[in-house]
């Protein structure tokens, strides 16, 4: 399966409607593991209300793209955010929410799950005499508002309960990646350019430092250096000009598919040290490629 973040758009529009699309659809806990497993979220500063702010109302009529560009990096960046926006639009969210596409093994359960909460609500008693009408208009108005309400929950029930929520998020995951570009901190946000291209060649020589040569040792280094690579696609290089971070992210994404074919490889039982050797000579090639891009 394709890791959620591998699929963000480079561009902030396209990316402020992929992000609506998580919001509804059944990978957001992936997309929140993953972002936990590349060691980059932060602990949110406040709840979601007081980020949002003023922006709240034009947010559930027509998305994150209401959202200033660094909010919306904020809320990428603390899956506590993420987790909270998710439940705000799923509760209060309006036509726009509705109208985006939703993964059909997620419509039928929530249908089932909202069939199966009306069927528990009973109608309304017609009564035998028109007495306390207020009293009767209250009563049609609160189950008018019990509902949807109850379909609101069950989709959050349903989502709960599928293991799409709420992931272990809260602590530090074991084996968080402490070597290369996705340690924490391994990206310096006020560096010159050529020192930047230096601190990313170092990342990547980082490889040579632990040589597994069995084919489980030897995946799990090869997907820590491809977390790396999604690092570097999905993060903004403030050192570089726009056109350098396009083309690195454009080179990143050729040697993410190499690793992923090198992955493969591993998966279908091919030879370990063979298999090593060809990551080798792509992680060099990068390396040449990034100390290239220096000016000194």
């Amino acid at each position: 399966m394709t890791l959620a973040i591998a699929t963000m758009p480079d561009d902030p529009q396209a990316r402020s409607r992929w992000l609506d699309e998580q919001l509804v659809g059944d990978r957001l806990g992936d997309l929140v593991d993953e972002l936990m497993a590349l060691g980059q979220p932060q602990t949110a500063r406040g709840s979601l209300a007081e980020l949002i702010g003023k922006y709240r109302k034009e947010l559930l009529a027509r998305g994150t793209g209401a959202l200033p560009e660094p909010m919306r990096r904020q809320v990428l960046q603390a899956p506590d955010y993420l987790l909270e926006l998710q439940e705000l639009v799923l509760l209060e969210g309006g036509p726009y929410w509705n109208s985006l596409p939703r993964p059909n093994r997620l419509t039928n359960i929530v249908e089932r799950s909202r069939a199966a909460i009306l069927a528990q609500i009973p109608p309304p008693f017609a009564d035998p005499e028109p007495i306390h009408t207020a009293g009767r208009h209250r009563g049609r108005g609160i189950l008018q508002w019990i509902i949807p309400f109850a379909v609101a929950a069950s989709v959050v029930l349903v989502l709960w309960g599928a293991g799409w929520w709420w992931p272990q998020w809260s602590a530090s995951p074991e084996g968080a990646v402490a070597w290369g570009w996705a340690k924490p901190g391994a990206l310096p946000q006020t560096a010159s350019a050529d020192d930047y291209y230096a601190t990313l060649a170092a990342g990547g020589q980082q490889w040579f430092a632990t040589r597994p040569d069995d084919r489980v040792s030897l995946a799990r280094r090869l997907s820590e250096l491809r977390q790396g690579c999604s690092i570097l696609i999905i993060s903004d290089h403030p050192p570089l000009s726009a056109e350098q971070s396009r083309e690195l992210k454009d080179r990143c994404r050729k040697w993410a598919g190499q690793f992923d074919a090198a992955l493969a490889k591993l998966e279908a039982g091919e030879d370990p040290i063979q298999v090593r050797t060809e990551v080798d000579a792509t992680v060099e090639k990068l390396v040449g490629y990034l100390n290239s891009q220096r000016h000194v």
